[in-house]
């Protein structure tokens, strides 16, 4: 299982500005810096640029799928600073699928399959007056922007790790110690936790280890070589998700870790954060 994400230039961090529109920014954006859209999303610029992912110095005990390699992100994008909670989906959807409702609106959405989260994607670009990224037909989702739509989307995996690494070689996202900035089987309590209760990493992302597994677009395969902008295999039966959660041990949390599963799954530990592309 595996990937890892190593800055291989640095880039320079700011204070989150929450509230700013993208569209209407006259200075560059740097890491870290932030936007928030109408429902409240709060969001994380993550630069582009050249990284390595996979089983970097930082990693332990890799799997073997996790192999070391180069990969170009030639736009950069937003990714939710949380995950999509349990308040954000229901003002959205209209209900809560999340068996642990128990748990509050800040706490992460769950039992979601990967197509309802791409659904969520679309209805919340509805939502904002954004253009659509997917395109549905019966049980298969198309994406025909691709990384050029502007509406909300699940990010790739190559964009999930590189963002999850905030520019650093930690073995989790944002420490080497799994308790600092993730809920697992060590110290979750047999339960979801509220989205922002621990550490983030050094790009202001919380909880990208631990607490709910993470849908990303791609279908599941074997890293390529050095790639720009990859998308996942181009077919196949598995969905990739990424980040480990509340119920497994700390080595699933690890940045590299990589699992795979049937995209309509739901199930107690699978949730999902979004991305965005903008001009």
């Amino acid at each position: 299982m595996g990937w890892t994400v190593g800055l291989l230039w640095g880039v320079g961090l700011s204070a989150l500005a929450w509230g700013v529109d993208p569209k209407a920014e006259s200075t560059p954006r740097t890491a870290g810096s932030g936007w928030r859209g109408s429902s409240g999303y709060e969001m994380v610029w993550v630069p582009a640029g050249r990284y390595t992912m996979g089983c970097t110095p930082g990693q332990s005990n890799c799997g073997d799928d996790e192999t070391k390699h180069g990969v170009e992100l030639t736009r950069g994008f937003y990714l939710g600073a949380t995950e999509v909670t349990q308040g954000l989906w229901t003002s959205v959807m209209g209900s809560n699928p999340s068996r642990f409702s128990d748990c509050g609106p800040t706490c992460p959405v769950e039992t979601v399959s990967w197509l309802e989260a791409v659904r969520f994607a679309n209805a919340l670009s509805a939502r904002e007056g954004l253009p659509a990224c997917y395109e549905e037909y019966g049980e298969e989702m198309r994406w025909p922007g691709g990384l050029g739509c502007t509406g909300y989307r699940l990010p790739t995996e190559s964009e999930w790790e590189v963002a999850a690494r905030g520019g650093a070689d930690f073995l989790y996202a944002g420490s080497n110690t799994a308790g600092e900035v993730g809920w697992t089987s060590e110290n979750a309590g047999g339960r979801t936790h509220p989205v922002r209760q621990l550490r983030s990493n050094g790009w202001g992302l919380y909880d990208m280890s631990g607490n709910v597994w993470e849908w990303v677009w791609d279908v599941y395969g074997q890293y390529p070589g050095a790639a720009e902008d990859p998308v996942g295999a181009s077919s196949g039966a598995y969905r990739v998700i990424r980040g480990g959660c509340w119920i497994y041990d700390p080595w699933y949390a690890r940045v590299a870790s990589r699992l795979r599963t049937v995209p309509g799954l739901r199930y107690v530990n699978l949730g999902f954060r979004l991305a965005r592309t903008v001009p």
